[in-house]
């Protein structure tokens, strides 16, 4: 029999062969109607042109299409810390010690992405048990990036509350801390029994004096003092058994207390920044913690070197020793536009924080920061803030009201410039309202007290002036702005006592969102928690009083003058420039615009200029531009130390060689003025030379 080759197979007979092979087995050697050959021509075939000869799927086959099964999500992990409190800040790590004792702190959680609000929060409470006892509800925050203590900011729920996708994205997949912090509430920070129910999943350890099993976070504290009762045990028992032994005196009692009490101040290490003394086991912990604090709970700074708080100076001492000097929080201002431009820079500042030692740079100028610069600054500060953010009332000032500063955060930012000019030698802002210095303090209002000499905007003093002296008709005329108050009733002469309080409350009532922000900024170095536990004892600081006034006396009660030899001709010549010295700080005190004719307007700098008009000259100007500072020091020590040394300069021309005219030159770091003799004849001369130094040498051009 011919065998047919594949070459000269075409498709219409391979599909024959393939319909006549239609499901039987291509190995089977025996098929009816196809001999041998055709076989294996069909299998040649197959093998050659596989597209052309595939196996027809059966008839009776029927596509299966699986069943779409639902997506299972997969559970993340994140960690959240549970706070006793509603903090404004991160904890430090001498405060997490202490929230994990208490059975609070740091937990690491599983979440599925589906959970619902009740489900996160039978989550959060079966991990932190002390949750389940706070009534008054409670937040999630996060913090900023960076290290040390951070600000805090809420993660807002969504419409139906904390669900686990929110928490999910709030925490980018579980990378981020979350704070859990009750609003209404706060925990007890008092250490757990070590059998506690948060405590039964932790790891637990054997403490090696006393042999208790403790779980890890209390055996740190357990330890300190189980060593504690074990070493002052010893010499008692020591003691003890030496009396057995010697009747008449026991000098080995007493050499044993005495090598013991050496041992223990040996041990003993002083911190090099608040002078604490800390045993040498403690001191690590401290050291990292210390000055690098923002605020503390029970009205102290971070170290309580500054003991109870029982006067001004303690205040001003806590937060003084709040300040961390090991960085800068630095900043570069123009003497132009000073409070705008240094409130700018202030909130701008993001390589460091305010927490920090203020160093100030003035542009153009060099001057090197040493306090001088630092104390100008806060001065200018706490002035410009005054006239630009507050209004001035009866019984002090109350903050402007302006949405657009509130919406910026500026009033936060005069909350933090005010802690720091307590802090850094700057002047109190005591210029404040008494109702609004109470909100401050405790963050509540006492409007029963209200009457219009709490009103500070000028619009609704008018408004209640008008409402007082208006008759029954011309009160129709108000109406409106009487509406606009709040006020529900009727409009009529029987009513103004009513009208005038709805106006008393509207005008108040608006600005405490402001003062909540003054109050947050206020909170930098521990000062709002010393207001709120001392109120009495700060109002001083913030509330007009009686203070000690920058005058001509008291400039002339601090003045040092180095003389000359006694009888010589150039103490003669001191003592009249001296004299020259106090006339013109009176003259100042009695009326500085005597001073402007004497000075060419050409001359006058920007500073001096409010507006069109300039700005009369006062002994505080002079004092400040001696020291740097304005305001007479707030510490009573720094009160007895604080001088200004007056020096005479007799040989100009050696120094300058030939010339006409000299001025005084200031070193304000060292509070020290040097005149030029030779040049001051009479008071005329001395008056003008002075005058024309002050206004032309603003700038630190000297270093």
């Amino acid at each position: 029999m011919a065998v047919i080759s594949y070459h000269y197979i075409n498709k219409t007979m391979a599909n024959e062969w393939i319909n006549t092979m239609d499901d039987k087995p291509l190995l089977s050697l025996r098929k009816p109607g196809l001999s041998s050959p055709n076989r294996a021509g069909c299998q040649i075939s197959l093998r050659s042109f596989p597209g052309f000869f595939k196996r027809r799927p059966s008839r009776s086959a029927v596509a299966f299409k699986s069943p779409k099964v639902a997506k299972i999500w997969r559970p993340f992990n994140f960690s959240v810390f549970l706070l006793h409190n509603n903090v404004p800040t991160t904890t430090s790590a001498e405060e997490d010690l202490k929230h994990m004792q208490a059975g609070l702190g740091k937990r690491t959680l599983t979440m599925a992405v589906d959970m619902t609000h009740s489900e996160v929060s039978g989550l959060f409470e079966e991990a932190f048990p002390k949750l389940k006892r706070v009534t008054g509800g409670w937040l999630l925050y996060k913090a900023a990036g960076g290290n040390g203590r951070r600000q805090l900011s809420v993660v807002p729920p969504e419409t139906e509350g904390y669900t686990g996708s929110g928490i999910k994205s709030a925490s980018g997949g579980g990378k981020t801390l979350l704070y859990i912090a009750p609003l209404q509430d706060e925990l007890d920070l008092a250490p757990l029994s070590s059998d506690a129910e948060e405590f039964s999943l932790m790891p637990k350890a054997v403490c090696k004096n006393c042999q208790t099993v403790m779980p890890l976070q209390l055996l740190a504290l357990h330890v300190t003092q189980c060593r504690d009762v074990e070493s002052v045990s010893e010499p008692e028992q020591e003691e003890e058994d030496e009396c057995l032994l010697v009747e008449p005196v026991n000098t080995a009692v007493t050499s044993a207390a005495t090598s013991h009490e050496n041992l223990i101040q040996d041990n003993e290490v002083s911190c090099p920044i608040c002078g604490q003394t800390f045993s040498s086991a403690d001191i690590e912990a401290h050291a990292s913690d210390c000055g690098q604090r923002l605020e503390e709970p029970s009205g102290t700074t971070g170290c309580d070197a500054a003991g109870p708080i029982e006067s001004v100076d303690d205040v001003i001492q806590a937060v003084t020793l709040a300040v961390n000097t090991d960085k800068v929080f630095g900043l570069t201002v123009s003497r132009r536009n000073m409070v705008e431009r240094g409130l700018l820079q202030w909130q701008q500042q993001k390589k460091s924080s305010p927490v920090n030692q203020l160093k100030i740079t003035f542009l153009g100028e060099a001057g090197v920061d040493t306090g001088a610069l630092r104390k100008e600054f806060l001065t200018r500060m706490v002035e410009g803030i005054e006239q630009r953010f507050f209004e001035k009332g009866a019984r002090g000032s109350a903050p402007a009201y302006s949405l657009s500063d509130f919406d910026k955060g500026v009033f936060r930012t005069v909350g933090e410039i005010f802690s720091a000019s307590l802090a850094e030698g700057g002047p109190s802002p005591n210029f404040i309202m008494d109702w609004c210095y109470h909100y401050l303090c405790l963050g509540q209002i006492n409007s029963e007290d209200w009457t219009k000499a709490d009103v500070a905007d000028a619009n609704y003093i008018d408004l209640i002036s008008r409402i007082e002296a208006a008759a029954e008709p011309e009160l129709y005329n108000l109406a409106n702005d009487v509406f606009g108050c709040g006020y529900s009733g009727v409009i009529s002469g029987g009513k103004k006592d009513e009208m005038i309080r709805a106006v008393i409350l509207h005008a108040s009532l608006r600005l405490v969102p402001i003062l909540q922000h003054i109050k947050e900024g206020l909170s930098l170095f521990g000062l709002g928690n010393i207001m709120a536990s001392h109120p009495d004892i700060c109002r001083p600081l913030f509330v007009p009083g009686e203070e000690v006034t920058v005058d001509a006396d008291y400039i002339n009660s601090i003045l040092l003058a180095e003389h000359s030899e006694e009888g010589s001709m150039r103490r003669e010549r001191e003592v009249s420039i001296l004299q020259y010295f106090q006339d013109f700080l009176e003259e100042l005190e009695q009326d500085g615009n005597k001073l402007r004719p004497l000075v060419p307007k050409d001359d006058v700098c920007e500073l001096e200029q409010d507006g069109n008009e300039l700005r009369p000259l006062c002994p505080k100007d002079m004092l400040q531009w001696i020291t740097g500072q304005g305001h007479v020091p707030l510490l009573k020590h720094e009160k007895t130390n604080f001088v200004i040394t007056v020096k005479f300069n007799h040989d100009c021309t050696a120094v300058y060689g030939e010339h006409s005219i000299c001025y005084p030159v200031v070193a304000a770091c060292a509070n020290t003025i040097t005149f030029p003799v030779a040049h001051i004849q009479n008071f005329g001369e001395f008056r003008s030379v002075l005058s024309k130094a002050y206004i032309q040498g603003q700038e630190f051009s000297c270093i």
